[in-house]
């Protein structure tokens, strides 16, 4: 993984000298969750996947909204991820499982979307675990995964970066500079590349501009579907607890397992920071974005 002094470097060499120490500094490290397909039947129990089946202790249900299952996307064995520095806000031992509405009717907009998705997490043992399936479900089709360090830099416009006012040939150079970054992992990696940008933590790969907001007033019921909401008075009492939130799962529209959100888009798991401390992952947040 490039370092944030190599990547000043890197800014520095492409004409980015006026914000090569402060960009830099707001880069954050992630993983990058590259999927392989695999037979199900000869996964382990409790293994990190995206797609297939999950394991799920016998007291959690599998989640439902408006008396529809919702279908799973992928477990993550947080044991897996001990390894990455940035890692060390999750906790250290069980799972985390993601759902969400098969129909995609929900984009995370409205407060009613809530529980349209869920996050799911316990701290279990592989022998806690068994293999659960809702019949007539669609599922994904099963990968396992690797799991690879990088270093993801913020949209320009996310909150960090507004003070910085960016020009266009900036953002430009900087989003050549963010490919480059990709390529460096990519390289080798995957005979025919590699597209799609499934990650944990970290800044997100954006569409469609800046989240955190969003999810700050959403969660706090504006809803957020057309651009009025952020005039809205509120907003001035909701906007410092924007910073709360970050992201915890990315996943990417992926031809490989039929996943396809929106048009071409990703959907987006956040969670406040104040929840991920205390292991309380009900309140995520979903954003759905596409092209």
């Amino acid at each position: 993984m490039m370092t944030p002094d190599e990547l000043k470097a890197a800014f520095v060499e492409a004409g980015l000298g006026r914000i090569a120490q402060p960009f830099s500094t707001l880069c954050k490290p992630c993983v990058l969750v590259r999927t392989h397909a695999h037979p199900y039947d000869t996964m382990g129990v409790g293994t990190s996947r995206i797609g297939g089946l999950p394991d799920l202790p016998k007291n959690i249900d599998w989640p439902t909204w408006r008396e529809k299952p919702l279908t799973f996307l992928a477990q993550f064995r947080l044991a897996d991820l001990n390894r990455f520095d940035c890692c060390r806000v999750l906790p250290s031992s069980g799972h985390l499982w993601f759902f969400y509405d098969s129909e995609q009717s929900t984009w995370g907009f409205d407060q009613q979307d809530r529980g349209s998705w869920r996050v799911l997490y316990a701290d279990t043992s592989e022998a806690d675990l068994r293999p659960r399936e809702v019949r007539g479900l669609p599922t994904y089709p099963p990968c396992t995964l690797t799991l690879h360090d990088f270093l993801s830099i913020p949209g320009p416009e996310h909150l960090s970066v507004a003070p910085l006012k960016l020009t266009l040939d900036e953002i430009e150079q900087i989003e050549e500079i963010d490919r480059d970054l990709r390529e460096m992992i990519e390289s080798g990696a995957h005979d025919q590349g590699y597209e799609p940008h499934h990650q944990l933590l970290g800044h997100p790969r954006e569409i469609q501009g800046e989240m955190q907001l969003e999810c700050q007033l959403v969660s706090n019921g504006i809803y957020c579907g057309f651009s009025s909401a952020y005039e809205d008075p509120a907003r001035k009492l909701l906007e410092q607890g924007a910073k709360d939130w970050q992201l915890l799962f990315q996943l990417d529209t992926d031809d490989d397992l039929g996943m396809m959100w929106g048009d071409c888009g990703r959907l987006y798991f956040w969670v406040r920071r104040q929840d991920l401390a205390k292991r309380v992952f009900e309140n995520a947040w979903i954003v759905l974005q596409c092209s």
